[in-house]
């Protein structure tokens, strides 16, 4: 009896012993798991740290530059508090021609209506006895450092500059030599910004001069090249418009087709029908191509100042009112060829009823 418990006790011992090697395992590989854990959080904790000095650096530089401005600012006779104005209005601009560029449709249109009600910048109030050059007072009178036309900034008008007239709504209208397309596209004057001879007022006069002839060098571009694309591409809706008479015609030709006659007019719809297809097609891809000019003209341009196919086929002379031109949101939609597809469709669907209700005599019902 007592040799039989002594030998249990040693097997105990033993298959004890031999989990020994095993939680030594787990156990390291615990302490490994912990390690790993420890050293992640570590690096994450500095991660955060960085970049809240360098969001605190950001910051701090942003906070410098607009208190340099806004010192600028309260040194001219507009203050302070106009200058923060114009500044967040600026921004607010750059934002919603970012928003254009990006060619996401969606914010495009969630955005018309905002940059619709801010409508052009806004001019400040002229000053008692402040003219323009449209309407410049006898050479007898100084003319006024803020008029768009006289002062330091007038050094600055682009070369196709004419004439600026200050508006009953307070805008300034500008008046420019006509633009062809195939100049430069206008950009700010370098150097503006860092012209200290000129004060915030003067310098955004400039701007809105420039912003003026972009958009209208803008419009002469799309003009130039949309009426290129049209002269190219009528012979490509003409083309379309003979295919598809040409299928209407044979399926037509059906009412007055003899019962002995009808297999060779079905083969003469089916050429037909392939032909008027092909010219869908083909007209879809010269569509795409207008609509990419024109949507690529939207983004460019400021809002109200777009063009449309439309009028430039009217300036141009050319009709497109019959043109099938689809419609562009980044993809071509509404194609011809879908059009075609289906009343090729319809077409074989009437021509099988018809031989279900009449069948041909000797073909099966």
């Amino acid at each position: 009896m007592i040799t039989f418990t002594t030998t249990r006790r040693l097997a105990a011992l033993r298959a004890q012993a031999g989990l020994v090697p095993g939680l030594r395992r787990d156990a390291k590989r615990e302490a490994t798991a912990r390690q790993q854990a420890e050293s992640a959080l570590a690096g994450a904790q500095a991660a955060v740290t960085s970049t809240k000095e360098a969001l605190g650096t950001a910051q701090a530089s942003f906070a410098s530059r607009v208190a340099e401005l806004e010192a600028a600012a309260s040194a001219s006779t507009q203050g302070a508090e106009p200058f923060r104005a114009q500044l967040a209005l600026r921004v607010l601009r750059n934002h919603i021609a970012s928003v254009k560029a990006s060619g996401d449709q969606a914010a495009i249109d969630g955005l018309r209506a905002l940059d619709a009600m801010l409508g052009p910048d806004p001019e400040p109030e002229p000053a008692p006895g402040t003219p323009l050059a449209a309407t410049q007072p006898p050479a007898a009178e100084e003319p006024h450092d803020d008029a768009p036309t006289a002062g330091p900034g007038q050094r600055y008008h682009h070369p196709h500059f004419i004439s600026a007239e200050r508006q009953s709504w307070g805008g300034i209208r500008y008046g420019f030599r006509e633009f062809t397309g195939d100049e430069p596209e206008p950009q700010d004057p370098e150097g503006l910004y860092e012209d200290d001879s000129l004060d915030w007022e003067q310098k955004r006069q400039v701007l809105l001069e420039y912003e003026a002839a972009r958009d209208l060098w803008h419009q002469a571009r799309f003009c130039r090249d949309a009426t290129a694309a049209f002269c190219a591409a009528t012979p490509g809706w003409q083309a379309y418009v003979r295919a598809r008479s040409a299928m209407d015609a044979a399926f037509a030709e059906f009412r007055d087709t003899e019962d002995t006659r009808w297999r060779a007019q079905v083969l003469r719809l089916g050429d037909a029908q392939d032909q008027a297809h092909r010219a869908a097609v083909g007209w879809d891809r010269t569509a795409a191509e207008l609509r990419r000019l024109e949507h690529e003209h939207y983004l460019a341009v400021s809002t109200g100042h777009e063009l449309s196919l439309c009028e430039v086929a009217t300036r141009a002379g050319i009709d497109i009112d019959s043109w099938h031109l689809g419609s562009f949101y980044g993809v071509y939609r509404d194609r011809l060829a879908d059009q075609v597809s289906d009343a090729i469709s319809q077409q074989e669907g009437r021509l099988q009823k018809a031989g279900v209700l009449a069948p041909i005599s000797g073909s099966e019902p």
